[in-house]
């Protein structure tokens, strides 16, 4: 791990000194926003920092959905949630290294989370009445509600602050840059089938090319860009300062505790006091290879997604200060299944393998000897979290022409030969394509008979309807991502019209579930299980709330943002608001069976 800065080098360059603060935000991802903007509404100045050239952190590439129990706009679609139920859910996904005083508050106050910025921001969501609890067999389970996703945002409305926003990945965008919300992809693949669907794309596409023609760029702003992009602007006008390129180099103290931020800007060093407190919202330590070699397991490669700019800084400044790391988890990174593409000019690109594509009937997942080894429409987490259990240290997607032209694949859009060309694929290598299946097991470097019986064994359990090895598709959460219009099953389907294509996946991550100890209202806990006066995290720099589980669409920027928003609250010295009733049991007879079930599994 980095060192601190020598004393003696910094005094050799002193620092000026800025005027002060009362909160300085270390990160500009949604829980940095969310309480840069928290704090500023109650009349605190705010400062907020980002190491990066633009705004957004790695939310900005994100989807944009938080998962928050108990959140106001349940009620709404007649969700029937509480604290109580939403406790159990918790208790039985993260089991015996549940966190009860952070999962608690987490409960209790992330829909006051939700209500403050629907009140002092410009930050509107929706229910994401499309994504169910990721577990939801277990007892607490909600089939939908839980997971709100922001609303399409105007991004006119930043100004000339657009172009410090942080632009979405392209391979979330289509037509070189045009930003959809996920509800609308549904009109893409179904316009040659739907009039009102091709009415939709029309009027998608017009939007963006009369938005590219005037302003450059899409200035509808969906997903992760939608949630930044508002949260941005309510931060600009709450009077927050913003300063980006700007790397926090070391936290001051002083009698005792954090005062202040020691930052390089513009080629100069600034310590900023910070009067009542330093919050960390940096996105962890996923783009360090030397932490993850620390913390993960490195037997693997670990691609990410997170922004180059999330080197751990916040660890390294916390653990100076006082902080320490947090304890045992059940993984040590936000999985998420992702491929490598190495493009003709030698740049690379990693692509996250969504749902909507490999739990799709017609595709499968093998080891290197060529069987299978998990449920493939299982959550993202828990897809790469398979690779460790099971022991695997290579493993391919493999489909067919049917599922390529039908779904996609990888980075390949779906659509026919003459739209969607593969050799550039597969002469870079990021598809290999093969003419039967033992074909393509030869130049995988496996046995073909064992590929091939794996894929025979596959196509019975298709025609058959259920999968028995893996249980794919037994979950309301599979089949809510396969293709409904499949009989006799939406996730399960045949491997059989050739050719046959593979493309090597990878346990990546969205980010480090590793990070500082933090207690109930946010604050770093040091050595001796004190907190750290004046010193605060959240999202990624604090040690996982769900210890390492992922409950639902949602489940890392939602914590980021509801301790961001308990930490400012805090901060500001406010009594923080609760729903009326939110007595949340520990010991009762369902919790303890809920453990039980799950430690069992």
């Amino acid at each position: 791990m980095t060192s601190a800065p020598n004393p003696s080098e910094r005094s050799a360059e002193p620092a000026q000194v800025q005027s002060a603060f009362d909160i300085v935000v270390i990160g500009s991802g949604a829980g940095g926003l969310t309480a840069a903007v928290n704090a500023a509404r109650h009349g605190l100045s705010a400062l907020l920092i980002e190491k990066a050239a633009v705004i957004g952190g790695t939310s900005a590439l994100s989807g944009g959905t938080i998962w928050v129990p108990c959140n106001p706009l349940q009620q709404a679609h007649g969700v029937e949630d509480s604290p109580p139920k939403a406790r159990t859910y918790l208790g039985a996904v993260i089991g015996d290294l549940i966190r009860s005083e952070l999962v608690d508050a987490y409960i209790a106050h992330g829909g006051a989370m939700v209500s403050m910025l629907a009140e002092h921001s410009e930050l509107r969501f929706s229910v994401a009445t499309y994504v169910t609890d990721y577990k939801s067999e277990l007892p607490g389970a909600v089939a939908f509600g839980r997971s709100i996703t922001a609303l399409p945002y105007d991004g006119k409305r930043l100004g000339a602050a657009l172009a410090r926003l942080r632009k979405p990945l392209a391979a979330t965008t289509l037509i070189g840059g045009m930003n959809i919300d996920f509800p609308e992809i549904a009109y893409f693949l179904n316009m040659a089938r739907s009039p009102n669907a091709l009415r939709k794309v029309l009027a998608i596409c017009l939007r963006y090319a009369w938005s590219r023609l005037r302003y450059g760029r899409d200035t509808r702003l969906t997903l992760g860009n939608a949630l930044t992009g508002a949260l941005f602007k309510s931060a600009l006008d709450l009077g927050v300062t913003v300063w980006t390129s700007a790397a926090a180099r070391e936290l001051v103290t002083k009698d005792g505790g954090v005062r202040g931020v020691l930052v390089e800007r513009e080629g100069r060093k600034l310590e900023v006091s910070a009067e009542r407190g330093v919050v960390l919202a940096s996105g962890g330590f996923a783009s360090s290879e030397s932490l993850k070699q620390r913390y993960f397991n490195p037997n693997f490669k670990h691609p990410s997604m997170s922004v180059a700019s999330c080197e751990g800084d916040a660890m390294r400044m916390g653990l100076s200060a006082g902080g320490r790391v947090g304890g045992p988890l059940f993984q040590e990174f936000l999985g998420y299944p992702i491929s490598i593409r190495r493009r003709a000019d030698g740049s690379v690109e990693h692509y996250m393998h969504l749902a909507m594509q490999r739990s799709k009937p017609g595709t499968i997942c093998v080891d290197e000897q060529g069987r299978r080894f998990m449920n493939e429409a299982s959550p993202y987490n828990d897809f790469a979290f398979a690779f460790e259990h099971s022991g695997v240290k290579r493993a391919w997607l493999i489909d067919d022409l049917r599922h390529l032209r039908k779904y996609g694949f990888g980075v390949i859009r779906p659509g026919p030969a003459w739209l969607r060309p593969l050799k550039r694929f597969i002469d870079t290598g990021y598809v290999v394509c093969g003419q039967t299946i033992q074909d393509l097991a030869r130049k995988l470097g496996m046995e073909p008979t064992v590929l091939q019986a794996s894929v025979d064994r596959w196509n019975a359990l298709s025609v058959a309807g259920r999968d028995d090895d893996f249980g794919r598709g037994d979950s309301r959460h599979d089949r809510g991502t396969g293709d409904p219009g499949h009989e006799p099953h939406p996730n399960l389907g045949s491997i059989e019209e050739p050719p046959f294509f593979a493309i090597e996946i990878h346990p990546g991550n969205l980010g480090s579930y590793v990070g500082l100890e933090t207690d109930a209202q946010g604050r770093v806990v040091g050595q001796g299980g004190t907190p750290v006066d004046g010193l605060y995290a959240c999202g990624l720099d604090a040690h996982s709330v769900f210890s390492g589980c992922y409950p639902g669409g949602g489940s890392s920027i939602g914590p980021s943002m509801v301790f961001g928003y308990i930490a400012s609250e805090h901060i500001a010295g406010s009594k923080l608001r609760t729903d009326a009733g939110c007595s949340i049991p520990h010991d009762n007879g369902v919790m303890h069976e809920a453990v039980t079930r799950r430690n069992t599994a």
